[in-house]
């Protein structure tokens, strides 16, 4: 069904992938996710295993998240190949949104958006 709004499951791993890819400025991008819709839940989730990194570094070190972190390259391919998706399409809607909100807190009061202090906060990404 093509329903407007409607998400496929199957584009799921992708859009996440694209996602990461904004969401962290073009710096990272977790791939080649493997994953499993459990329809049984409520509401349904989907299980996204075996992670692969690429993490794009400005010093140049390579395989920072291990052999299959390739870097800006492994991103390079990822772009080449994708085909974005209405999923896709929504994701970056929020990225724009969170980083909207992102910004404005913290130049204002020193907070991101969700109401986290700015210094410290995240995971920990390598230079």
């Amino acid at each position: 069904d093509d329903a407007p709004g409607k998400i496929d499951p199957a584009d799921v791993p992708q859009a996440f992938t694209h996602f990461t890819y904004r969401y962290t400025g073009k710096k990272m991008m977790v791939c080649d996710l493997q994953g499993v819709l459990d329809t049984a839940r409520l509401p349904p989730l989907y299980e996204l295993t075996d992670p692969a990194i690429h993490y794009k570094s400005r010093t140049g070190r390579r395989n920072v998240y291990g052999r299959s972190d390739l870097g800006s390259g492994g991103m390079d391919r990822f772009l080449q190949t994708h085909q974005c998706s209405a999923l896709c399409g929504m994701l970056k809607r929020h990225v724009k949104a969170e980083l909207k909100g992102h910004r404005s807190k913290a130049e204002g009061a020193g907070y991101c958006a969700d109401g986290a202090p700015v210094e410290g906060h995240g995971a920990s990404v390598p230079r």
